[in-house]
């Protein structure tokens, strides 16, 4: 199986525009699944990996602690340094988050009825028109 992040209407929220994964199933008709609400909501992923959803919150709270600390910092050190700490808390962010794209392939690899039923029930999981997918650089 192999993905791709992209971009494509939502289907189950009119007008809005998803940031998605692309799954290449053994049928002709791709799905995709809708990652950015399980980034936001760890819980979601809780029925498929207990300690998936603690290790997204826990990356959470690294990113905002070393942003507070070069904010902290800008003020007894040097004042710009606050302007390097969103660096580091942006690239772990943005690792964070397509872990999640990462985790929702691997789980579908791994537990495919579970985690197919699983998305699908949180309306999370439509088959696209494949017009209407754009690649996502992010």
């Amino acid at each position: 199986m192999a993905h791709q992040t992209t971009l494509t209407p939502n289907p189950f929220i009119t007008g809005s525009i998803a940031r998605v994964v692309v799954i290449n199933t053994d049928k002709a008709m791709p799905l995709v699944v809708h990652v950015d609400p399980l980034y936001q909501q760890p819980l979601l992923l809780k029925p498929l990996n207990p300690g998936y959803t603690f290790a997204i919150r826990f990356w959470k709270a690294i990113v905002v602690a070393v942003f507070l600390g070069g904010i902290a910092l800008s003020f007894i050190w040097y004042w710009w340094t606050f302007m390097l700490d969103g660096l580091p808390a942006f690239g772990i962010q943005r690792h964070n988050r397509r872990s999640v794209a990462d985790f929702v392939v691997e789980s579908v690899i791994e537990q495919k009825e579970l985690a197919l039923a699983h998305f699908r029930s949180l309306n999370l999981m439509w088959v696209p028109k494949p017009a209407n997918l754009v690649r996502d650089s992010t």
